[in-house]
């Protein structure tokens, strides 16, 4: 079967051009702005065809809804982008690949702008996957062809990290939303256990402050020294975030008021002997 030498779809013998890509079929010098412009005009003429059939569908409609005026986008044109990406994708991935140097050259360019450009939702990063595959083809061509001709090599050195054996292929955009959620889950997380870590730092060193406190009235009151155990009892408060620690503050009110009781019982004791 006859083919179209740009983009691989069978010839049409009665044509004098290619119907996918425009391409004379008497061309005889085929460049690498050629080979760009061809496959432009497919993927112009899926946009194309695509939005004169959503216009169809829509045809008829005088009113929309609320929600579609904030959104600008309704679940049909959703879907008809949705349609349109799909379609690129399928012709990029299946659009024939030049053989001569000067066409890789040009095309492994081309495709590599596009794959470097940012996607700004999921149909956007699906092209971005469709021409990065492409740009890697051709960069694995050119590859090739160095093998014999090594000073083409300074021409495709830019592009051994992105492409070459060693390069790691760009993340998705939901694989980086998904690590973004991961990253800001963990440091949620951290901050909250060193928010917890500091609250049980203070809680100890607020028990160890009283606890020290209330020996000291203790061992003031069994030496007959009720006025520093009365001074002392001023201390006996809990200061360490009083809200959150409810049951402490009471707690150690409870203490306070019982050893002041203490006091008065022993001075009384005193003044009876």
């Amino acid at each position: 079967m006859d083919l179209c030498q740009i983009c691989g779809a069978a010839r049409d013998p009665l044509a004098v051009k290619c119907k996918f890509c425009g391409t004379a079929y008497t061309l005889t010098k085929l460049t690498g702005d050629v080979y760009i412009r061809a496959l432009q005009k497919i993927l112009i003429n899926i946009d194309a065809q695509n939005t004169a059939s959503h216009a169809a569908e829509r045809k008829g409609l005088d009113r929309r809804s609320v929600l579609e005026k904030v959104l600008g986008e309704d679940d049909s044109t959703r879907s008809s982008r949705r349609t349109s990406a799909d379609a690129k994708v399928t012709a990029l991935q299946a659009f024939a690949m030049p053989s001569d140097l000067e066409c890789l050259l040009q095309f492994l360019a081309f495709c590599h702008g596009n794959a470097q450009a940012r996607a700004h939702d999921d149909l956007a990063d699906a092209m971005k996957d469709a021409w990065y595959g492409k740009a890697k083809m051709a960069f694995t061509q050119l590859k090739m062809k160095a093998m014999a001709n090594p000073d083409l090599l300074p021409y495709i050195s830019d592009f051994e990290q992105v492409y070459g054996l060693r390069a790691k292929q760009p993340l998705s955009r939901n694989v980086k939303s998904g690590l973004i959620l991961c990253a800001l889950g963990a440091l949620v997380f951290g901050a909250l256990g060193y928010m917890a870590k500091l609250e049980h730092d203070g809680k100890t060193r607020e028990i160890a402050r009283l606890s020290g406190v209330v020996t000291k009235v203790q061992d003031s009151i069994a030496a007959g020294q009720y006025e520093v155990a009365e001074s002392a009892c001023a201390e006996i408060q809990w200061t360490c975030e009083p809200g959150k620690f409810a049951e402490m503050v009471k707690q150690y009110n409870q203490t306070r008021e019982t050893l002041i009781a203490q006091i008065h019982a022993a001075k009384q004791n005193t003044k009876a002997k």
